[in-house]
């Protein structure tokens, strides 16, 4: 008599094969979860270290436009302003005063506000990381918090410490910076 074949496969290979593909799968899981985790602080890191080159130039050569910055002006001053500083500083270009406002605190850290004051015009206001009126929306991603300066009367150097914030894929980053530049136009 002939031996009826089936076709097919057995309960235990069909076991063993959904464990080989699971952990295949798991492997595979893992491996994606991990690359987005370090897609994501480097992503961070870039814009942190975007919006730190931002507002480097925006403090030093200006927010209103080259020439407006710490570095074109004199008559420097730091000035502490209740919860805030800021620092005081007159371009040479324009005899118009400048002013850069930071949080001296983390308690309400958003940006460095830049002011352009002339007793002829109202106020402007700009931010360090991007120029944007002082009534328009604004919603940076980046924070910016505990803005610190100093001025060395001796060596004549300002120092103007802050921190950069960031959140992205359940992490929050931070980023200390710390610009220090020589008042060569006196104080």
């Amino acid at each position: 008599m002939k031996q009826k074949t089936r076709s097919g496969f057995t309960l235990p290979e069909v076991l063993m094969a959904a464990v080989v593909a699971g952990m295949v799968f798991l492997a595979l899981g893992t491996l994606l979860s991990r690359s987005f985790s370090i897609w994501y602080t480097g992503m961070a890191q870039w814009k942190l270290a975007t919006h730190a080159r931002v507002a480097r130039i925006r403090l030093l050569d200006g927010g209103f436009g080259r020439g407006t910055g710490i570095l074109s002006s004199d008559n420097h001053a730091v000035v502490p302003y209740g919860s805030w500083q800021y620092v005081q500083y007159y371009p040479m270009s324009s005899g118009k005063e400048f002013r850069s406002y930071g949080w001296i605190s983390d308690a309400g850290f958003d940006n460095i506000w830049l002011e352009e004051r002339d007793s002829s015009t109202p106020e402007q206001w700009a931010y360090a990381q991007n120029v944007k009126y002082h009534d328009s929306a604004y919603n940076s991603e980046v924070k910016i918090s505990s803005f610190d300066a100093d001025i060395d009367e001796d060596s004549k150097v300002l120092k103007m410490t802050y921190t950069l914030h960031f959140s992205a894929g359940g992490k929050s980053f931070e980023q200390p910076q710390t610009i220090q530049t020589v008042l060569l136009n006196g104080n």
